[in-house]
């Protein structure tokens, strides 16, 4: 989870912890710390997260920016991922400007809800889920 407002992220972490659907959650309240994090080498591996919820409005580097660093990473790095865009937003050019960054984006409205949890699992993970 990358987002820079602490409260959504207790309570988008409750909701996971609460459908008990990932093995590990890690939170960052900094998009270029998190960006730092996926470039984190452990022997011959990088972290992968299959879901990084995000925030678009950050201090420092915001969403759209880590998007664009995102794509940077080695096709490895990236494999898999599923980017969910959690906002307040209400604009609709949010949503076509995210699916434009990276092919497979979610957007979603603020604050993550059990059943929105369910809906990403069931789309992207149905063989696990």
């Amino acid at each position: 989870m990358i987002d820079d407002f602490e409260g959504a992220n207790f309570l988008h972490e409750k909701v996971i912890r609460e459908a008990d659907c990932a093995q590990k959650i890690h939170t960052e309240t900094n998009a270029a710390k998190a960006i730092e994090f996926l470039k984190t080498q452990e022997g011959d591996f990088f972290p992968q997260p299959e879901i990084i919820f995000l925030d678009l409005n950050m201090p420092g580097m915001n969403g759209w920016e880590f998007l664009e660093e995102y794509k940077n990473l080695s096709r490895e790095q990236r494999w898999g991922t599923v980017i969910v865009i959690l906002t307040t937003s209400r604009n609709p050019d949010d949503e076509i400007r995210a699916r434009i960054k990276h092919p497979k984006v979610v957007f979603m409205k603020k604050p993550l809800l059990r059943s929105s949890l369910e809906e990403i699992l069931r789309e992207y993970f149905s063989d696990n889920y």
